[in-house]
């Protein structure tokens, strides 16, 4: 009766642990904090991705929306909750490249302070970090992770594309009203629903669930096999999963199975339960991997895993969600829609547009400067095809053919004087990785902390994120909350005017 009693009292134990609130900290390492474990109110952003790479070490990666007040506003919110709830002190920022903490500012009053760094936040003179160095007392120390020279160069590229960009994008916006015209009288049926459904995908009017059933069943009525894309299967899994899974029910049916193993198990296998229980509230153990130790133990204690079919489901379903790599997902995603379309062309009049309008949005956005790593690798692969002259002389046949309008210069020079500045921008702005990777495992060893900030663009994160990954240094990446548009002309000229070459005032 007593050994019974407290093989209950053990089971409650764990229950408790796992429905428990409280940050749990590994009493061996306090200073230790595991990637599952970092928190802040979702007022101020969201989590998009972690990883825990089994070390001390952890850098939260805050995605940068420069001079959106905004975001920078509820940036420097989460550094707040970071630096009360886990000791943070230590924030890295791109763009500069020596020690930027502006804590000289703290000799006037807090009140009088904060008045001043809300203004100068709104007018996007400063971002978040700084805003918070301004305005609090808190200990922090804000340092450069750039390298002079590189940056420098990255600089001179940036203005290279900004000189006779109004030109470029007015000639753009011409062969981009000439294609969609050209689409609706081109276009099959399918390739128009194609098109509009990966419009709406890329501008947030329809969500990834649904719009990977839709490849899905486009792909299956032209008998397309993806069952070499990896992430996408680990997704469709995920979405077929959680269609059918009572997520209520999930907590009911883990709490049974702990209830049903503190009967059936030994004294050790409980207590080993106990310990997986207590590091998985930690974040010392990931959700996929508590529940598949808790489905491998019900099997091993030969209790009926049908007993418990949601929890069951929920496993496969965490581990289908678990092998999903976002950057390769979406570089998947392209692949895919380029199979579909492939297979929905009839003749080479839309096998030609439709390679224009792709290569022409990708071009568009190569030159607005907002290309994912992926499109840049596509470009470098298929450079020799992005020929305007080429595209201009097949869309104003087009045009002519069908009666469409069109008043495209034939001189497409100043897009060819751009693209060297444009491909040395992103050339050097994957190598200021490396350097971000290296400065911050630098000034983390230096500064002697186990937890690190860094802010950087959202460009930087998937390659970023990789790069950590390979040397399993655990991160978290954070996206704050945008409560309104981006002023790009504030960006720029806080980008322009705060630099210059090295030798002059300029880099921070």
């Amino acid at each position: 009766m007593r050994n019974l009693f407290r093989i209950t009292i053990i089971a409650l134990s764990i229950l408790a642990v796992i429905s428990s609130t409280a940050h749990l900290r590994d009493s061996n390492a306090e200073d230790v904090i595991r990637a599952a474990e970092v928190k802040f109110s979702p007022t101020y952003g969201r989590i998009t991705e972690v990883f825990d790479g089994g070390q001390d070490k952890l850098v939260v990666h805050i995605q940068d929306a420069h001079t959106n007040y905004g975001a920078q506003k509820n940036s420097a919110h989460i550094l707040e909750e970071l630096i009360n709830n886990y000791g943070l002190y230590l924030i890295l920022v791109e763009g500069g490249s020596r020690d930027v903490s502006l804590n000289h500012y703290r000799n006037s009053p807090l009140e009088q302070r904060e008045k001043e760094a809300e203004e100068a936040l709104k007018e996007g003179i400063i971002a978040g970090e700084e805003y918070l160095n301004i305005a609090s007392d808190y200990p922090m120390k804000l340092q450069g992770v750039e390298d002079r020279a590189l940056y420098d160069r990255n600089m001179e590229a940036y203005l290279g594309v900004d000189e006779g960009k109004e030109e470029v994008f007015a000639y753009t916006k011409l062969l981009s009203s000439v294609v969609a015209g050209l689409k609706i009288k081109l276009y099959s049926k399918d390739l128009k629903v194609l098109d509009a459904k990966m419009s709406g995908f890329k501008h947030g009017k329809v969500g990834l669930n649904d719009y990977v059933s839709y490849l899905s069943k486009a792909a299956g009525t032209k008998k397309i096999d993806l069952s070499n894309y990896q992430n996408y299967k680990s997704l469709l899994d995920s979405i077929e999963l959680e269609k059918v899974i009572d997520f209520a029910a999930v907590d009911k049916e883990r709490a049974e199975a702990i209830d049903g193993l503190s009967k059936k198990v030994g004294q050790d296998e409980l207590n080993e339960l106990l310990s997986k229980s207590v590091d998985f509230k930690s974040g010392k153990v990931t959700q996929t991997q508590y529940h598949v130790y808790l489905k491998d133990l019900l099997v091993k204690a030969k209790l009926d895993i049908n007993q418990y079919p949601n929890l069951e489901k929920y496993v496969a379903y965490m581990i289908s969600y678990d092998r999903i790599d976002s950057a390769g997902l979406f570089k998947e995603l392209k692949l895919i829609e380029d199979d579909i379309a492939q297979a929905f062309i009839a003749n080479d009049d839309q096998k030609r547009l439709v390679r224009i309008a792709k290569d022409l949005e990708l071009l568009t956005e190569f030159m607005h400067l907002k290309l994912a790593p992926h499109d840049f690798e596509y470009y470098q692969k298929n450079e020799e095809k992005f020929n305007i002259p080429v595209w201009v002389r097949f869309l104003k046949s087009q045009a002519a053919k069908y009666n469409i309008k069109e008043n495209i210069p034939e001189d497409a020079s100043a897009i060819e004087k751009m693209k060297p500045y444009l491909k040395d921008f992103y050339v050097i702005a994957r190598k200021r990785d490396d350097i971000f990777l290296n400065n911050t495992k630098k000034y983390m060893e230096e500064n002697d902390v186990n937890i690190a900030v860094l802010i950087a663009g959202g460009f930087h994160t998937p390659t970023l994120m990789q790069l950590f990954k390979k040397e399993n240094i655990s991160y978290v990446v954070v996206s704050p909350k945008v409560l309104g548009p981006t002023d790009e002309k504030a960006y720029h000229k806080v980008l322009t005017e705060g630099w210059a070459p090295a030798g002059q005032t300029g880099l921070r």
